[in-house]
């Protein structure tokens, strides 16, 4: 049996069967984002925010990092992506943070995940997923 969540949208409750991934889109007409009161979200502000603080990246960071970069010339360290664009520093801090959230067993989303990114760079954050997914703990993601 899957889980059950509870989401807010315009004001009314709404409970949805979460799975591996969960993907959540709101019409243009809604003014509203999703409220996901039992989850942390990751939106582009914590990660430009988080990449500017932090000292040392989890073990996978790199990996999928290059997933989305595969032709990054550098190694991947926080000192190299804050002299980068904001895509990168988005990116680095996306993934680092889902990585730290689901080692802590911390239920997140994330929001607008393509912020700040080309097209080219926004697909492969599939492939960020999917190997996310395969830690064998929930990711949702809310759009």
């Amino acid at each position: 049996m899957s889980e059950k969540e509870t989401i807010i949208l315009g004001g009314q409750l709404h409970e949805i069967e979460v799975r591996p991934i969960t993907l959540i889109c709101k019409s243009p007409t809604i003014p509203f984002d999703v409220q996901t009161p039992e989850r942390v979200m990751i939106d582009s502000f914590r990660t430009v925010a988080y990449t500017k603080e932090v000292l040392r990246l989890h073990p996978r960071t790199e990996k999928l990092f290059k997933l989305v970069f595969p032709n990054y010339p550098k190694e991947v360290t926080p000192d190299n992506i804050r002299a980068e664009g904001t895509g990168m520093q988005h990116v680095l801090g996306l993934i680092d943070l889902s990585l730290r959230y689901l080692d802590e067993g911390i239920k997140f989303g994330w929001r607008y995940p393509e912020s700040y990114l080309h097209p080219a760079a926004q697909a492969p954050l599939a492939d960020v997923l999917i190997a996310l997914v395969g830690t064998e703990r929930l990711l949702d993601i809310i759009l």
